[in-house]
C-alpha cells in the first residue's frame, strides 16, 4: 500500500472514530449527563479506615488550627459531638477543611490518610457540609 493510501485510510479511520464519539455523547439523555457531571461535584473528604490514633489526632489538630470554626461541630454541644469516636471527629473536621479550601484533591491528603467519597457520610444530626 502506498503512503498516500495509508494516510487516507488513517484519516478516514480517525474521522469515523470522531463521528462515533460525537454520536454517542449527543445521544445521551440530558438528565443522565447532568447526573454524571454532578456525581463528581458532590464529594466529601473523610479519614481512611484503619488510621492510627496519632494520625487522627494530628489531622484534628491541623484542621482546628487552620480553620478554627471546623472544630465547633465536634466540641461539646456541637452537632457531631462524639468524644469517644476519633475517626468520626477527624472525618468531620477534615471534610470541613477540604470544603473550605476549595475542594482540591491535595486538600484531602492529610499525609495520605484522607479519601474522597461520593456518598454523603452524614449520620443523624451530624451533617457533613457540601460547599
Amino acid at each position: 500500500m502506498s503512503v498516500a493510501k495509508k494516510s487516507s485510510a488513517s484519516v478516514i479511520f480517525a474521522l469515523a472514530c470522531l463521528l462515533c464519539y460525537a454520536m454517542s455523547t449527543e445521544a445521551m439523555p440530558l438528565a443522565v449527563k447532568d447526573k454524571q457531571d454532578n456525581q463528581f461535584q458532590r464529594n466529601w473528604c473523610i479519614v481512611k479506615p484503619s488510621m492510627s490514633d496519632d494520625q487522627l489526632q494530628r489531622n484534628i489538630d491541623f484542621c482546628c488550627t487552620e480553620v478554627p470554626a471546623s472544630c465547633k461541630d465536634i466540641e461539646d454541644g456541637g452537632s457531631c459531638y462524639n468524644p469517644t469516636n476519633k475517626v468520626s471527629n477527624a472525618s468531620v473536621v477534615m471534610n470541613i477543611y477540604y470544603q473550605m479550601m476549595g475542594k482540591h484533591l491535595h486538600n484531602c491528603n492529610f499525609n495520605n490518610s484522607g479519601i474522597l467519597v461520593y456518598d454523603d457520610p452524614s449520620v443523624g444530626s451530624c451533617v457533613y457540609p457540601q460547599l
